[in-house]
């Protein structure tokens, strides 16, 4: 695989944008994503290591008295396992509540990562588009959408307001329409949650088209109650 990023230079979107590219160049995969923090990057980790080391020995005796509880549970059982935790917490002089939020809080440091948006385009296949939350526990089970290439209208880059009439441009993919008699086609926008610049924006535009279509001019009509349909005969 091969690697080439550069940076969206802009105060409102500095942006890490990253193209990769297998090695027999049938698939890329664009890449838009915040510039790691210098949170994430240099305290995340050290701060989670730190709180594990305080928390851990100091509650060892907590645990090993729930298992024991738990391990010899009968009918009062759960009277059992109060007795046995609450004494063993004041002598590691750790509240219950402080022992649940330094455990929550590890998991979240350990959970935390830059969000993304990416498109994958696969040569005389179709694209897939997926996006990764800050959360790593929330990307499990998420799966990207795939677009196949016979369901492709086109790829363009259209402009839109954001905001109080703040002009951005954004691309999106024009799919057909499923059903029989529908007026309309489907529109999947590419990077929705960060919208970044034109200039990246042309860049991905030109590289998808020429994988998927190669150098292939397409023309579109609107058909009323049918929406855009292929103009075949000026590609003779």
């Amino acid at each position: 695989m091969h690697n080439t990023s550069l940076l969206a230079m802009s105060l409102a979107k500095d942006y890490a944008f990253e193209i990769v590219t297998s090695s027999n160049q049938s698939l890329v995969q664009f890449v838009v994503r915040n510039k790691p923090s210098f949170f994430i990057r240099y305290l995340r980790l050290p701060i989670a290591c730190l709180i594990f080391a305080c928390v851990i020995p100091r509650s060892t005796n907590v645990i090993r008295s729930i298992l024991h509880a738990l391990f010899r549970l009968e009918p009062n059982g759960l009277r059992q396992v109060l007795k046995q935790i609450i004494p063993d917490f004041h002598k590691a002089q750790m509240p219950l509540l402080f022992l649940i939020l330094a455990a929550v809080g590890m998991f979240l440091l350990i959970s935390m990562e830059e969000p993304a948006d990416t498109l994958m385009v696969m040569e005389d296949m179709g694209i897939q588009i997926s996006s990764k939350s800050r959360w790593k526990f929330l990307n499990f089970g998420r799966k990207g959408k795939f677009v196949p290439i016979s369901e492709i209208i086109d790829i363009v880059i259209h402009e839109g307001f954001h905001g109080y009439g703040q002009v951005i441009y954004y691309m999106c993919v024009l799919t057909r329409d499923k059903g029989e008699g529908k007026e309309g086609n489907g529109v999947q926008v590419i990077f929705p949650n960060f919208l970044p610049r034109k200039e990246i924006l042309l860049q991905v535009w030109k590289l998808s088209r020429q994988m998927l279509y190669g150098k292939t001019r397409r023309h579109y009509r609107h058909v009323p109650g049918l929406g855009l349909r292929e103009v075949q005969h000026l590609h003779d």
